[in-house]
């Protein structure tokens, strides 16, 4: 809503999401606040599928995460390189 950018002007903001995998609703969303003139502090997201998806940009935190799996003869595994690493502590994060 145009009318909600006054709001956001100035502000720390923070992008929350419930489950990242591919990235693409975290995108969108950056790149909307973007738009808005807008550069979230960081990303959070309550569980994060695999690390195919980290922004550059910002920190990303989750409450938990989990790699990516694929169905083999001998059932699942994971997938080699999927596995969600954490990023530095966020800029006054106490």
């Amino acid at each position: 809503d145009p009318r909600l950018l006054q709001r956001l002007s100035g502000k720390r903001v923070l992008l929350v999401d419930d489950v990242i995998s591919t990235g693409a609703s975290a995108r969108a969303g950056l790149a909307l606040l973007n738009a808005a003139g807008v550069t979230p502090i960081a990303l959070l997201v309550a569980m994060a599928q695999g690390d195919r998806w980290q922004p550059a940009s910002i920190p990303v935190r989750a409450v938990f995460a989990t790699p990516v799996f694929a169905r083999t003869p001998a059932g699942w595994a994971v997938v080699p390189g999927t596995a969600f690493n954490p990023l530095p502590r966020i800029a006054g994060e106490g």
